[in-house]
């Protein structure tokens, strides 16, 4: 190559650059100069298209003959052709300092600076990155990285290639990094130690904000690096790391051959200087064969930084998205939002299959606000054996929210102060499938200390486990679950539906379990023994069990309705609904089939019979064993009835002759069997009617018994009493409610004057809450109805508000 050239003059090459000086020549675009007339293209190729430079106006050489060079040229224009580093060089007499990068910077020998002409990005090949699976290129990618640092900003391409590194790659902010696809491949070396292969900002090193990665593979290559212990991180966000994107990227091969769980494929963290938010992970592919991994991506915040005299937060995990990712292995949790106060974060259209993990996705202690919607779990096999999580018993769970406990000493012993920050997270069109069996404490999703959460159309799958009694379910509320609505989707071959754990004083506030389609193993619904259960819904399910034995419903809970769905059983001696003690629940206009009985209560409940009524029952296997009320035309004749059963006449005729004419309102069962003799094993409940004097109308009315003394137990056939107390007062004592299930009784003080009417229960009775009442005032009057258990529910009371004649 001839080293002689025809000079062009230092100003007709900036005029043709437009550029205002030298300095900043190495960052101008080749084009720049056609906006003067004149075509860089043309200086130095000669005619537009031709394929060689012009000899009168560019010197020619390699890199190295560049560098070496003594006489080199302000006025000369130097093509460098050879080995990836092609491009134009330019001298910059008015630089004495920058350092050869030998990519945008040459130092020739004589101490000259050139510098690259260059649009837009750098190439990885321009700082020596050879990609050809031997050279270890980490330098040279170090070193375009550094450059673009240096230069406030910028993007570095990275050409296909198998590029070897062995160790960690900083990416700072306003930096794209960029692969060919699959083509472009960041390869740790064979036998490395552990190193944090990427990082986009980290805990005291450096802050990183508006980064990006895209396009390319990076693969830990754990295969080949049989000494791998904690520490073989892959690509992490953190120390304030903001508006950073990684998308289209495959992650491979990381873990850590102990399988410790101290690994992170992303993990965006912040610590003690500013939010962790607004970052994206779309796209990208997480491959751990091995199942070695610990995290996939987890982005995290300090606990350090939480207030807790006031429970105040003032670091956050907020805004982030992970989407359309494909994640496959791993041991711990693939995607954790980690920390107290993680908000508004979307985790949506994921893929999680083959994997060990303990969690597949979990917003960790203090989650809020966050969205997990339409991904697809599969083909969980729990965590390895002797893998824990903050000393707990193992677990496997697809999805997890959870709130925040915190625990400290007072002058007077121990203090346990129980916070409750999980609020508002939302799961949305999930599929959830395959979650393995024999483990403790195992299911799809996963409420713990979380208020006003919702999950709409999740479909869950073959959630199994060795044992039916096992607490392994497809949605578990796990402690302090306020203000849950549960609604739409699917459960199919499945052990159990919905369980509320037990805790001594976990409270369970307004939960509603809607529209589910259901088909389980074990029970649909179950509530274990402990903790305050209060305004449950179970409204509108379809529930098929297709094991014998087994009930649908199964609670503790003290204010439940159970309305409108449709149970059915397979047999055996299972229930259709299983009341355990000091439950109270409504239950009222089910369709319930082939199970022993419709509602059992358990021996010792508090069951009151009053809120079991208008359900269907079909087919039922055995004989009822619970008193149930429901509603005919006429008096029963066929089935199995048990002892206090209440069938209300649903179409009441007038009967009888004045002055005996009366209405049927309900059948009372005096026996238990399938017997049906009117007055032997049914008793006819009537309401007389009265005839009003000087009207030919009649309207059904209570009979009224006058009573006068001062004592009287009300009986079987007293509706309306009135009482006169003019002689003294007067006691009236209520018979006990266990024995006149749904029995009213109007009591009203027909007397002027001050003597009072005392209603009084009897022996554990109440009146209202308490063991008596009074009336005082004449025409005062009370209507009690019989709950079935213990207690006169106060239906109304009427004081007069001017009784003249008491005085």
């Amino acid at each position: 190559m001839s080293k002689q050239a025809v000079k062009i003059s230092r100003r007709k090459m900036l005029s043709a650059l437009g550029m205002a000086g030298v300095a900043g020549v190495a960052g101008v675009s080749l084009r720049a100069a056609e906006s003067h007339g004149q075509s860089v293209t043309s200086l130095v190729y000669g005619n537009p298209g031709g394929g060689e430079p012009n000899p009168g106006h560019v010197v020619t050489l390699t890199l190295e003959q560049l560098r070496s060079r003594t006489n080199v040229s302000p006025e000369l224009v130097y093509l460098v052709r050879y080995n990836g580093h092609e491009g134009i060089f330019v001298c910059d007499p008015a630089d004495t300092v920058s350092v050869d990068n030998t990519a945008t910077v040459i130092v020739t020998a004589s101490g000259m600076r050139l510098k690259r002409l260059y649009e837009g990005a750098l190439n990885a090949a321009w700082f020596g990155a050879e990609g050809n699976g031997t050279t270890d290129d980490t330098a040279a990618i170090r070193s375009a990285l550094f450059t673009i640092r240096d230069n406030g900003g910028g993007k570095l391409v990275i050409p296909q290639g198998t590029y070897i590194i062995s160790g960690t790659l900083n990416v700072y902010s306003n930096t794209i990094l960029e692969g060919d696809g699959e083509a472009t491949v960041l390869l740790a070396k064979v036998g490395q130690e552990g190193f944090s292969f990427m990082l986009l900002g980290y805990t005291g090193l450096f802050t990183c904000k508006h980064a990006q990665i895209r396009n390319l593979v990076l693969d830990g290559n754990i295969q080949n690096r049989p000494d791998i212990r904690r520490g073989n991180g892959c690509l992490f966000l953190g120390n304030e790391a903001q508006y950073n994107l990684v998308e289209n990227v495959t992650i491979r091969n990381f873990g850590n051959n102990d399988r410790s769980g101290n690994f992170y494929t992303i993990e965006a963290t912040e610590q003690d200087t500013g939010d962790c938010h607004s970052n994206v992970i779309r796209k990208c592919r997480f491959d751990d064969p091995s199942r070695m991994s610990g995290f996939a991506v987890r982005y995290f915040t300090n606990y350090t930084n939480v207030n807790l005299a006031d429970h105040q937060f003032t670091k956050f995990v907020r805004n982030n998205l992970v989407e359309d990712c494909v994640f496959e292995g791993f041991t711990f949790n693939v995607i954790e939002l980690a920390g107290p106060a993680t908000l508004y974060n979307t985790i949506r259209q994921c893929t999680i299959h083959d994997t060990n993990a303990v969690t597949c996705i979990e917003s960790d202690k203090g989650g809020s606000y966050n969205r997990f919607e339409n991904n697809d779990i599969m083909k969980m096999s729990g965590p390895l054996e002797g893998v824990k999580v903050d000393s707990e018993t193992p677990q496997t769970i697809a999805m997890r929210a959870q709130g925040v406990i915190y625990t400290g000493m007072n002058h007077a012993g121990v203090q346990v102060t129980i916070e409750r920050y999980a609020r508002g997270n939302l799961f949305i069109g999930n599929k959830i499938r395959n979650v393995p069996k024999g483990k403790s404490s195992s299911g799809g999703l996963l409420l713990s200390r979380a208020i006003d959460t919702t999950a709409v159309g999740n479909d869950f799958q073959s959630i199994v486990s060795e044992n039916l009694t096992d607490i392994h379910s497809c949605i578990m509320l796990d402690a302090y679950v306020e203000r849950a609505t549960i609604t739409g989707g699917t459960i199919s071959d499945c052990n159990a539906g919905i369980i509320t754990t037990a805790g001594t004083n976990y409270l369970y506030k307004d939960i509603t379990i809607s529209n589910l389609s259901s088909k389980t193993k074990g029970t649909f619904y179950r509530s274990y023994t402990g903790g305050n259960k209060k305004g449950f819904t179970l409204i509108g399910n379809q529930v098929e069990i297709e094991t014998t034995n087994v009930s649908a419903i199964d609670l503790t809970e003290e204010d439940m309705l159970i309305t409108g769905n449709r149970l059915s059983g397979a047999g055996g001696w299972g229930f259709g609904v299983m009341v355990r003690p000091n439950s109270k629940p409504t239950i009222a206009g089910n369709r319930i089939s082939g199970f022993t009985s419709t509602v059992r209560p358990l021996p010792g409940s508090a069951f009151s019979r009053s809120v079991v009524a208008d359900n269907t029952a079909l087919n039922l296997t055995g004989s009822p064993v619970d008193p149930i009320q429901t509603t005919k035309s006429a008096m029963p004749t066929t089935g199995s009835w048990v002892r206090n059963d209440i069938v209300y006449n649903q179409n009441p005729v007038l009967l009888g002759t004045a002055p005996d004419e009366y209405f049927v309102s309900c059948w009372v069962r005096l026996t238990t069997g399938a017997e049906h003799t009117d007055g032997t094993d049914w008793a006819e409940q009537r309401v007389y009617v009265q005839t009003l004097p000087n009207s030919e109308s009649r309207g059904q009315v209570l009979p009224v018994k006058q009573i006068t003394g001062s004592a009287y137990t009300a009986s079987l056939n007293d509706y309306q009493m009135e009482v006169d107390a003019t002689a003294g007062p007067s006691v009236i004592q209520l018979p006990k409610a266990s024995e006149h299930p749904g029995r009213t009784f109007l009591i009203i003080k027909a007397s002027p004057g001050r003597n009072k009417v005392t209603v009084e229960a009897v022996e554990n009775d109440t009146v209202g809450g308490t063991r008596s009442m009074k009336l005082q005032s004449r025409n005062e009057s009370v209507t009690l109805t019989s709950n079935g258990v213990n207690r006169w529910h106060v239906q109304s009371r009427y004081s007069p508000d001017d009784d003249e004649d008491d005085d």
